[in-house]
């Protein structure tokens, strides 16, 4: 200016054709990255569906428990024995919840809970005379196994698989008392 009025002007360039590749590459790699992540939810989401169909297809009952004790997962037949829904199990104690008694509901302390231990020391333990308390407050007869969840030589909790036996009770107390009576009458 000189003046008052415009007498030139100045002009500074800049050449931007490098960032202008540096941002197209970077943006190559953002959409790259999306689709990948895209990828891997759909490829997650199918395995966590193939994980609860075939946990929930299986006859018997299956939870899992973290190193607490507390159920983490349990599937639809363990729901049906036990007369409990999923979410009023999930992240409840084990033990105290379902495992609390002896078949005559005699008290069953949790420091000899055969799956407790199970769990803490990371050998698998079977038991086929166990008991589960149902959400009626009835004994359920269950022939039992648990198995400790061990990653990178951690245990990270335990699966329990179970089913009910209380037809094969019965039907085995009938077989005892007709045995009896049959040798009464001999």
């Amino acid at each position: 200016h000189e003046a008052g009025e415009v007498v030139g002007a100045v002009g500074v360039f800049e050449d931007i054709s490098e960032s202008k590749q540096v941002d197209k590459e970077l943006e190559k790699y953002r959409h790259h990255l999306e689709q990948l992540v895209e990828q891997r939810t759909v490829e997650l989401k199918t395995a966590e569906a193939n994980s609860r169909l075939l946990l929930d297809a299986s006859a018997s009952g299956l939870y899992g428990m973290d190193t607490d004790g507390r159920i983490v997962f349990i599937n639809d037949a363990a729901c049906q024995m036990l007369g409990y829904s999923k979410e009023k199990l999930l992240g409840r104690p084990v033990h105290a919840t379902l495992h609390h008694s002896h078949a005559d509901g005699s008290p069953f302390p949790a420091e000899i809970c055969p799956m407790l231990q199970a769990l803490k020391q990371g050998l698998p333990v079977s038991n086929d005379d166990d008991t589960f308390w149902q959400a009626d407050g009835r004994p359920l007869a269950v022939a039992s196994a648990t198995r400790p969840m061990v990653r990178d030589g951690e245990i990270v909790g335990a699966v329990v698989s179970f089913v009910d036996t209380s037809q094969l009770k019965l039907a085995d107390d009938a077989r005892r008392r007709a045995l009896a009576e049959a040798e009464r009458l001999v």
